[in-house]
């Protein structure tokens, strides 16, 4: 989840209440920025077992009734701006949230998760990087996937209004496989991470289509006028509706990373550069979009030219590059298994045993010394 701290029990920028008509209860936590366990512990106060003659049900209902809860409606505290998020519960570990707000200063945003993606429709509005340099402008999206716990963020740009739609998936892998049936060959980059589970990150911006910024417009405004007993059904829908044309916009892009690219001179330079950029800084490697920045190139074209030019993704030139010098250090017996997973960027061992065998074959296994 993300979001800012603090909660109001008026909303200056939406004049309608209805919050309730949405199916969303009010908040008495904040909930967004925090570990899912604190929304599944708030969404808990307002279902209770029913009880049908003397006996309990399994079947939760909402409270009240009469309006069955959706998820959760969260307000921005007055000194920090005025709006919401609104935030839909899918199934475990996977929800949609709506956000419209002005805030009165840039406000950060805290995410953090693992083996998580989350896709963000930005309508209007602008993010902003930690460097507090721009990351997207609205109509836009990013797209952020990490296989590591992680604390990250970004900030939302102060003084206009913001409106947003983002998918958060914390069980990423399991979303792919059994919503969307796919599997790791199936499966583009970066989404595909969730598969090799390696320890990677990566952070990326993409042009908002017509399909996907139809999609989150409609969601927005068609939730306040369905029945309640098709809301459900239609969010799960929408949600598998942007999941699918982010991805297929992915697939499309790495079809056309392996495709024969012929590179001007200067684009050679640059590419070469990023190369022995990452050659130096493997263990903690910057997002592609700090890299592109860095060698000059926009996102799309350093992926399209580095696999031409080294022939292969950056992705798989930083694991590759892992793997290689992990090898080394088995192979000179110094180092313990966990040992040789820190030092090559791996925050937790087992990620890194689980790489590693999935790139060489075996586990790792260190040379004892002689």
């Amino acid at each position: 989840m993300e979001s800012q701290s603090g909660i109001m029990k008026t909303n200056d920028l939406i004049s309608r209440d209805d919050y309730a008509a949405l199916g969303l209860a009010l908040g008495d936590e904040s909930i967004v920025g925090h570990p899912q366990e604190r929304f599944n512990r708030v969404m808990g106060r307002f279902c209770r077992p029913a009880t049908i003659s003397g006996r309990k049900s399994s079947k939760p209902v909402s409270v009240p009734a009469a309006a069955p809860i959706r998820g959760i409606r969260e307000y921005l505290a007055p000194d920090i701006g005025s709006g919401y998020w609104d935030i839909y519960s899918i199934g475990e570990g996977f929800s949609i949230s709506v956000t419209d707000a002005v805030y009165r200063h840039d406000q950060w945003i805290d995410v953090e998760g693992a083996n998580q993606f989350k896709i963000r429709l930005l309508l209007s509005g602008r993010l902003l990087g930690a460097d507090a340099q721009p990351l997207i402008q609205g109509p836009h999206g990013h797209l952020s996937v990490t296989t590591e716990r992680s604390n990250c963020g970004y900030m939302i740009a102060h003084g206009e209004r913001t409106q947003m739609v983002v998918i958060h998936c914390f069980v990423g892998r399991d979303v792919l496989e059994q919503r969307l049936f796919l599997t790791r060959d199936t499966t583009p980059p970066p989404f595909r991470q969730l598969f090799d589970a390696d320890g990677a990150e990566t952070s990326q911006s993409f042009n908002l289509s017509q399909g996907l910024a139809s999609a989150a417009r409609q969601f927005v405004e068609a939730r306040q006028w369905l029945p309640s007993h098709l809301q459900m059904t239609y969010i799960e829908a929408v949600c598998l509706q942007i999941l699918s044309l982010v991805i297929a916009h992915e697939t499309r892009n790495h079809a056309s990373d392996n495709s024969i690219l012929e590179l001007r001179p200067c684009e050679v330079q640059r590419v070469d550069a990023a190369r022995d950029y990452l050659m130096a800084h493997f263990v903690t490697p910057p997002r592609i979009s700090e890299l592109a920045r860095q060698v000059g190139l926009n996102q799309t074209r350093l992926k399209a030219c580095f696999k031409a030019r080294v022939g292969m993704t950056i992705y798989d030139f930083i694991l590759q590059r892992r793997m290689d010098h992990a090898r080394e250090l088995l192979e000179d017996g110094s180092y313990s298994i966990s040992e040789v997973a820190y030092r090559v960027g791996y925050s937790y061992p087992a990620s890194f045993t689980a790489a590693f065998r999935r790139r060489c074959g075996i586990r790792p296994n260190r040379r004892k010394p002689a």
